[in-house]
């Protein structure tokens, strides 16, 4: 994921889940809680 936000300018949950990967198939609600976290300390 750090790829994705220093290279590509990801910086919602959406861009990375939808947009881009359409990981929002896979990722289970714990799941993109934790990325949105982990994107508001990037």
């Amino acid at each position: 994921m750090a790829h994705l936000v220093n290279h590509e300018w990801l910086r919602t949950n959406a861009d990375i889940l939808w947009r881009r990967t359409k990981l929002g198939l896979r990722f289970t609600e714990k799941q993109v809680i934790a990325l949105g976290q982990y994107l508001t300390k990037s």
